[in-house]
Formats: structure tokens, sequence, C-alpha cells
């Protein structure tokens, strides 16, 4: 006789491979009502500052559960009133001042933390410890010595004043100096062989 390719061991009639049992089930369920409530949670404060600006000053001022995401009397009035100010010079000089910090700070902090890695010149390391140490000075104990100096400078009311100060951070030259360090000398050393300058390197 042959046998029937058909048939074979019965299978067992356990839970399929990828199945999850209903406590599985439950605890899924619990984990996504959680993330659920946690995400309406961190829009409350979103949904408070837009509901604030449709209302009255004395509205706004006098906060209750009852208009806190609903105002008692909508009003446009504080969008006309922005947009009756000169906001697109603010915005202008938001964005203008962001742009210079974030391209002086690529380019003073990377080229710090190349030379505090790649390079060899007296007192590298006491320089570096001292930029470390500026991380560890608060921020506003320096606000009132960077104003009298910017003001010998003539700097006050200027974008100077802005960006200037701003222009590298003990942070973002720790972070490039860790970053170099984590480059083999090798591939220098075979640059530096087939004739590639410092700044090639660096570059490169």
């Amino acid at each position: 006789m042959v046998a029937n390719p058909m048939s074979g061991p019965k299978q067992g009639t356990g839970p399929v491979a990828g199945s999850k049992t209903p406590a599985e089930r439950t605890v899924q369920v619990i984990v996504f009502a959680i993330l659920v409530f946690v995400a309406l949670l961190m829009f409350v404060p979103f949904a408070f500052s837009i509901a604030t600006s449709f209302k009255t000053s004395p509205e706004a001022a006098q906060l209750s559960f009852g208009n806190m995401f609903w105002p008692n009397a909508p009003t446009t009035a504080a969008y006309q009133t922005a947009f009756d100010s000169n906001i697109a010079r603010w915005f202008f000089n938001s964005v203008f001042i962001a742009l210079i910090w974030i391209a002086g700070r690529a380019i003073m902090d990377t080229m710090a933390g190349y030379a505090f890695a790649k390079m060899e010149f007296p007192g590298r390391k006491f320089l570096f410890l001292l930029v470390l140490g500026t991380m560890m000075v608060p921020g506003i104990v320096t606000v009132i010595p960077k104003f009298i100096v910017l003001d010998d400078l003539g700097l006050l009311n200027t974008y100077g004043a802005l960006t200037i100060p701003f222009l590298a951070d003990a942070f973002g030259i720790f972070l490039m100096k860790q970053f170099f360090e984590s480059i083999p000398r090798d591939l220098e050393e075979a640059a530096r062989i087939d004739g590639a300058s410092r700044y090639q390197i660096f570059r490169q």
C-alpha cells in the first residue's frame, strides 16, 4: 500500500506561533491606553495656549475650568495686535541670529575640536581643561561681565551683541574633539603621504 502523502502527524492544538495570549493582549491594551493618555496630556498645554489666544485680557487673567479650553467671548484682538506690530522684523531677527549661531558654532567648534584632538602644541591639555571648566560656570554669572565688555566695544543694541559671544560653545568643542579622536590616525598619516595639507585633511 502506498501511504497517503497528505497524511501525517496531527498538528498540535496549542496556540499558533506569533499569536498572543489573552494576558498579553490585556497588557498591550493597557500600554496603548497609557500612551494615548500621555499623548493627550502633552497636547493640553498647546490647546490651552490656542484657547487663551482667543480670549480678552481680563478673561485670560481670570482662569477657571469653564473657560480653560474655550473662551466665553472669542476674539481675534491678540492676533490683530501681533500683526499690526513689527512682527515680521522680530521673526527675521530670530531666524537671522539662529542661522549665525548655527554657522558659527559649526565652524568654530569643529576647528577647535580638531586642533585639540589631532594637533600637538604646548599647553594643549591645559587649554582644553580651561574650555571644559567654562561649562561649570553658570551662565547668569557672566551676564554682567558680558554686558560691560559689549558696552565698551560699542556693540549694544546690535546684531554683534547677540551673535559674537555665542559663536563658540565648550560643549560643542568637547563633542567634536571626541569625534575626531575616534578617527584612526592611520587615515591622517596616509593623507599626509599622499601630499594632503593640514587643511585638506581637516576638510575631507
